[in-house]
């Protein structure tokens, strides 16, 4: 008989087993996401709605109930997370999660409810949700040998760029020691400020060292310019997936490409350890010049999903407020001095997010 609870990952033994062998899950919907959320942003609460039968989890709905000073209360999922989605294969089951998903909007006094998919969308047909596509991502399938992915890449812009870096002797290392977050850390904060952006707080990458890299699941690159750390890229290593999630890098070196050097060797990486797809992440649609960079990677495009409940939530006047604190945000992270910015991170994404 079918039942839906409410689980704790961290103290059900079946959750991870539940998210590896599910065809959508993915590295946000383990337990360790969990307690890298609760270390980092304890003011998110966490429902993870579950359906089991007969002892076994079916099917899932992991929802944070969220809210700022800025942005009403809202239950979302999951916070962070590129790529993600319901933990349903059927619309019979997602029926029944969002029905109790909607409940919880009660529960808990928040405003909305907005979920998040890659491959679930179509379970959501015929159900008095929102749709709205705001996101794309690109990813590059590794069937082919380096040397013929490098074919697919852009000349002037991607080709001409790792061949320059490469003839800058830029000196690659993988970093071994949580000392090394403070590094990736220092070049992410300044890309952030440049783009006029809060970095997440330094626990953040601090708990997701130590929740995912004793497994290796997660890695850091660094690239060197003799002794100086010039870029640093976060990666994800899951199933059969390697995903770029952070980049950082000194500006004074653009030029150079040494992020280009990063992504470059990430792919090869990947490819030699024998993953099929190589992720470069979510862009919003409106981020021409991302969107731009990683299409001339012989990348692949889909749009990400969105979906809102009550249907009226989503609305010209909603997505008017969102970009008028983007603007804000934009305007104080770039006129804040970058050695405060790394300190108050966590306060703007407690205020704006």
């Amino acid at each position: 008989m079918k039942t839906v609870t409410i689980v704790d990952p961290n103290a059900d033994t079946r959750w991870d087993d539940f998210v590896i062998a599910h065809p959508y899950g993915q590295i946000c919907h383990l337990s360790g996401w969990k307690t890298v959320l609760e270390k980092s942003f304890p003011h998110m609460q966490p429902y993870y709605l579950t359906i089991e039968d007969d002892g076994a989890i079916e099917a899932s709905l992991p929802l944070y109930c969220v809210g700022s000073l800025l942005k009403p209360k809202r239950l979302i999922s999951i916070p962070f997370a590129t790529l993600t989605d319901p933990l349903a294969q059927s619309s019979a089951d997602l029926e029944i999660l969002l029905h109790q998903a909607v409940r919880l909007l009660a529960t808990c006094k928040a405003t909305y409810l907005d979920i998040s998919t890659v491959h679930a969308a179509t379970l959501f047909k015929g159900l008095p949700f929102a749709e709205s596509i705001r996101y794309a991502y690109h990813y590059l399938p590794l069937v082919d040998t380096p040397d013929a992915l490098m074919h697919a890449f852009h000349r002037t812009c991607v080709r001409q760029k790792i061949t320059r870096a490469c003839r800058c002797d830029f000196r690659l290392r993988k970093a071994d020691h949580v000392s090394d977050i403070s590094t990736f850390y220092q070049l992410y904060s300044l890309t952030r400020k440049r783009l006029g952006l809060p970095p997440q707080p330094v626990r953040f990458f601090e708990s997701l060292w130590d929740v995912f890299s004793p497994d290796g699941t997660i890695e850091i690159l660094l690239a060197y310019q003799d002794k100086k750390p010039i870029a640093g890229l976060l990666l994800f290593r899951f199933k059969d997936r390697v995903s770029a999630e952070y980049l950082g890098y000194d500006a004074e070196y653009a030029n150079d490409g040494p992020h280009h050097f990063l992504f470059w060797e990430a792919i090869k990486s990947a490819y030699h350890d024998r993953y099929s797809v190589f992720d470069f992440g979510r862009t919003a649609l409106t981020n021409e010049g991302l969107m731009t960079f990683k299409s001339r990677w012989g990348t692949r495009e889909s749009h990400l999903r969105q979906f809102y409940y009550p249907e009226t939530m989503f609305s010209e006047k909603q997505s008017n407020h969102e970009s008028f604190l983007h603007r804000v945000a934009q305007t104080l992270c770039q006129n804040t001095p970058e050695v405060v910015l790394r300190h108050v991170g966590g306060v703007c994404y407690r205020i704006l997010w």
